[in-house]
């Protein structure tokens, strides 16, 4: 079919059009119910009910490698009159479309925007934790985008950029009102840079266990908690200092920092695709460097801020360390779980051992 008329349907009834026919002016189209019946919710197919189908945008796959099916990017259901209605998706379909959103959408709102009330209860009702098998930590290379979308404000630079992560001093912090709102401006850029990692990780490992995928789902929303409650401190230091009114601050238009921003954290996923475990991998990059060096910093500055007398942020930050403690916890516990070479024997383990097994070096090399 034609995308536009689709697009001007699901635009009038949804104001979900954007991603639509952007490579093709034409959609696939798979009936999910059969030719010439239609859908009711109460007796199945039946003549007055909804004729259910799928629209997939030529842009996406629809197998991978491994010859898994990808969601669709619009599940619709046309009723007798032609009108719209989003038909129900899986849950294991709506978690990848929404990881999909926050790599593929730039807007940093969309970023932040959490997923479906209960989609971790429908997760875990669709079906039940699968035993781990030696394959699950295999990566499905289809998934894989090499960038994640950002929009001009919060552009991320593709090549390095010197000095750019460095963070004010304590004296700074201490003295300076703007220095402290530069400062939580580049965490919530940590945060941001989080939430893809954890949305790029729920992609390329579709067929990790369902108890790993709602770890990486409730780590991820919690980075999207943390990086608005750095921007509202932000908003609220801001205002204190009276400087919100002052369009020629540098800062103004870039609400994480001067972009182009620093690309070291994405860029830390090279070495995590080449490695011969890339999950177990993940875990180590991620949650036990990347993660696991936040619980030090968080508490670090914490007491900085503290001592220049915001006592707001130095909570938002002792809240934060202490989440950051269950996201560790998670990366730990499943390294031990998931661990190819070790099998059973990860269980008694020494945790150092395991990280130098797996960690693809280096890591992330973050500038001080």
């Amino acid at each position: 079919v034609r995308a536009e008329p689709v697009k001007a349907s699901l635009l009038q009834e949804f104001g979900i059009s954007d991603t639509l026919g952007k490579a093709s002016p034409y959609l696939n189209v798979v009936p999910l119910t059969p030719l010439g019946q239609r859908w009711s919710a109460a007796s199945g197919p039946a003549a007055g009910g909804l004729g259910v189908f799928l629209l997939l945008d030529p842009r996406v796959a629809s197998s991978s490698s491994s010859g898994r099916r990808q969601p669709s990017l619009t599940a619709a259901a046309a009723s007798r009159d032609g009108s719209a209605r989003l038909a129900q998706l899986s849950a294991k379909d709506e978690l990848d479309m929404f990881a999909r959103r926050i790599l593929e959408d730039g807007r940093l709102a969309t970023k932040l925007e959490p997923p479906a009330e209960g989609l971790d209860k429908r997760l875990i009702a669709e079906q039940n934790l699968p035993q781990v098998s030696k394959d699950v930590g295999l990566a499905d290379a289809s998934l894989d985008l090499e960038w994640p979308e950002r929009e001009a404000a919060i552009e991320m630079s593709r090549t390095p950029l010197k000095g750019s992560e460095q963070l004010p001093k304590a004296g700074q912090l201490i003295a300076s009102a703007e220095a402290r709102a530069l400062c939580l401006r580049k965490f919530a850029h940590h945060e941001v840079c989080a939430i893809e990692l954890f949305a790029w990780a729920l992609l390329r490992f579709p067929d990790a266990p369902v108890g790993f995928r709602l770890g990486l789902l409730q780590t991820l929303v919690e980075e999207q908690v943390h990086c608005k409650l750095y921007l509202e401190r932000v908003a609220d230091i801001t205002r204190a200092d009276g400087r919100e009114d002052l369009p020629q601050s540098e800062l103004e238009p870039f609400p994480l920092g001067r972009a182009p921003l620093p690309n070291s954290l994405w860029k830390g996923l090279g070495a995590i695709r080449a490695s011969p475990e890339p999950l177990a991998a993940f875990l180590c990059g991620v949650g036990l460097t990347f993660e696991a060096a936040n619980l030090d910093h968080s508490l670090k500055f914490r007491d900085i801020f503290r001592q220049a007398g915001d006592d707001e942020t130095a909570d938002v930050l002792q809240r934060i360390h202490d989440e950051e403690i269950r996201h560790v916890r998670i990366a730990r516990v499943w390294l031990r779980r998931l661990a190819p070479r070790h099998g059973a024997d990860a269980a008694h383990c020494d945790d150092a051992e395991l990280y130098n097994a797996y960690a693809a070096f280096p890591t992330f090399e973050m500038s001080k």
